[in-house]
């Protein structure tokens, strides 16, 4: 779970990432087809939180 800021809303947002079954991320959100997926931190943060906890190193 992450959280900041997206601006699709306009303010701030948690995401709870889970597996999606096909090796990527359910995050809740309209990634990858939102407008701001290139810049989106939040997403980014997400990510890369899941791919530590995931990963063969992780915890996860």
């Amino acid at each position: 779970m992450v959280s900041g800021y997206c601006r699709v809303i306009d303010g701030n947002r948690i995401l709870v990432c889970e597996s999606d079954g096909n090796g990527g991320v359910d995050t809740g959100c309209k990634y990858p087809r939102c407008d701001f997926a290139p810049v989106c931190k939040l997403i980014q943060s997400a990510l890369e939180q899941a791919a530590s906890l995931w990963s063969p190193t992780g915890n996860g």
